[in-house]
């Protein structure tokens, strides 16, 4: 999948062991340089930037946190997202590791908004903060581990989900982005990349929960407050971020909800250039391309979420209360396993040199379906063409 401006463009320092360490060793000598150089105020980013502190994050001590750092979760313009865990427990939990010497003045307060943002946010659908510190050189965000995956790569290894799935999961973060507003907060940086998604045993069923993460972006709402700094993804942006001009955070959050589901459904962006410029110019005035497989209300959904025309486009009540969300809380949905292209490839061939396999695959029934399926392939249509 191509990445958007505000992905990876530069990495933390690689850390130089891969045995566990306690949080605040990412490398042998930087012990040795915070007992040499105590914190200075101007260090201590979090009491600058972050000065919040609650219940939440004071019920666990750093000391109790081991950092495996051979096990990265993820990457990020100015942070790592590596594997831990909580010691007096034995649960595993996700860290975030931010470089300060990697981040320009003008985006500290970015990379410090997360734990304030957080520590008031308490939701099923919104990843839990544990705790937060920091030493001379790192930020530490510790934050609840959830087993799966990111949406992105379940959307691209499936290449789109149907109707029936989608609602599952945009339902989800629907709700989170809702209690997200109603706590004045927007989040900015919505994308299938920020959502994780897996399975959760609920009662005797499984179902899948899906989990909004990285509020890195986030922002404080106000009435007739408008933002005038523009970060995310360029293919989630909407044209007021475009434009360049002052926009209400609640509203670009509602267009990028509307990438989002449109992406899980057609497996590409609605707007897409090689060239930037260009790609500018199809987000401000190209019309919307559904595919036309799409029941009449999803598409109606899709053109009033992304609508150009900011004081036209739908609120988020307006989309709970909208005909093609009204049964995507009934029934249960679990994704299949998702298997890595070098392991799916080894079980094709193994399947392939199966006698078994290869004598069904020679019945003229197993050819006809073969010969059908291959024509269904070619038929799909071209809003649905992989764009990733």
């Amino acid at each position: 999948m191509s990445q958007g401006p505000s992905d990876v463009t530069n990495t933390v320092a690689s850390l130089e062991s891969h045995t566990p360490l306690r949080y605040g060793q990412p490398q042998q000598h930087a012990q040795e340089q915070s007992q040499q150089a105590p914190l200075t105020k101007e260090s201590k980013w979090l009491e600058i930037y972050s000065p919040s502190r609650t219940p939440a994050t004071k019920r666990f001590n750093t000391t109790d946190f081991l950092l495996d750092e051979g096990q990265v979760l993820g990457e990020g313009s100015f942070a790592k997202v590596m594997l831990g865990t909580h010691l007096p427990t034995g649960k595993k939990v996700a860290v975030k590791v931010i470089d300060k010497q990697s981040i320009p003045e003008n985006m500290r307060s970015y990379a410090c908004c997360e734990p304030a943002v957080l520590s008031q946010l308490k939701h099923p659908n919104i990843v839990k903060l544990l705790h937060h510190d920091e030493d001379s050189r790192y930020i530490y965000i510790f934050l609840q581990f959830m087993e799966g995956g990111d949406l992105h790569s379940y959307v691209e290894q499936r290449k789109w989900l149907e109707e029936k799935d989608c609602k599952k999961i945009f339902s989800q973060i629907l709700d989170a982005v809702c209690y997200c507003h109603q706590k004045n907060v927007c989040h900015r940086d919505l994308k299938l990349e920020n959502i994780l998604v897996a399975n959760t045993q609920v009662g005797n069923k499984k179902e899948v929960r899906a989990i909004l993460i990285d509020f890195g972006f986030a922002g404080l709402m106000s009435p007739n407050h408008k933002f005038e700094d523009y970060p995310g993804s360029v293919c989630y942006a909407a044209p007021e971020l475009i434009s360049g001009i002052p926009y209400d955070g609640s509203k670009v959050d509602i267009y990028a909800l509307g990438v989002t589901l449109y992406t899980m459904l057609h497996g590409c962006y609605p707007y897409y250039h090689e060239n930037k410029n260009k790609m500018y110019n199809m987000i401000l005035k190209k019309e919307l391309e559904v595919d036309a497989a799409l029941t009449h209300e999803c598409a109606d959904l899709l053109a009033r979420m992304m609508h150009k025309n900011v004081d036209r486009r739908i609120t988020i009540q307006q989309i709970k209360e909208h005909p093609w969300m009204k049964d995507c809380y009934s029934g249960s949905f679990v994704f299949s396993p998702v298997i890595s292209p070098a392991a799916q490839k080894l079980k094709q061939t193994a399947m392939r040199l199966s006698p078994a396999k290869l004598k069904e695959s020679l019945s003229p029934a197993r050819a006809k379906a073969n010969a059908q399926q291959r024509d269904a392939n070619a038929n799909v249509s071209p809003a649905r063409k992989l764009r990733f």
